[in-house]
């Protein structure tokens, strides 16, 4: 049962430390691309965590302090009470607040029960330094969002 102290923890403290598989990995947009050496060398990074149906994942306006990867399940992310995308597996959030410090523009909640992977800011920074793929991925991912929002890349 997640208490209302819980509700205010990042993710990871949440959760025993344990990682996907790789065969996991293939899936996930953030990873495309990485050779079978990357993804071994990636593998240990991350938390893995299930969370229940309705669970507040992130608040927009809060800091952000991890980029969240959906494995299994479906979230909603709302800004401003109005809902801008929906998440399923393969999908991440939470990387621009992770890169600029900032805090999350969007409240993503989970629709279902989700199984997760959660990176810490030196986690994520790890990924980008063991396999240079992940930010070319990340990049070619913040265009295709800002396209589908009506920005000019």
């Amino acid at each position: 049962m997640i208490t209302e102290r819980d509700e205010k923890m990042p993710l990871r403290f949440l959760a025993k430390k344990a990682s996907p598989s790789r065969a996991r990995l293939h899936g996930v947009a953030l990873f495309a691309n990485c050779s079978e050496r990357d993804l071994r060398r990636l593998e240990h990074l991350g938390t893995s965590l299930r969370v229940g149906r309705e669970r507040q994942l992130t608040l927009a306006g809060d800091t952000g302090r991890e980029v969240i990867v959906v494995l299994q399940g479906c979230a909603q992310c709302s800004v401003d009470d109005r809902q801008v995308a929906t998440l399923t597996a393969g999908d991440c959030f939470g990387e621009v607040a992770d890169l600029d410090g900032g805090p999350c523009a969007a409240t993503v909640t989970a629709v279902t029960d989700m199984e997760l992977l959660v990176y810490t800011r030196s986690e994520f920074r790890q990924l980008v330094h063991r396999a240079p793929v992940v930010a070319f991925n990340l990049l070619s991912l913040l265009a295709e969002r800002l396209r589908s929002a009506g920005q000019p890349v």
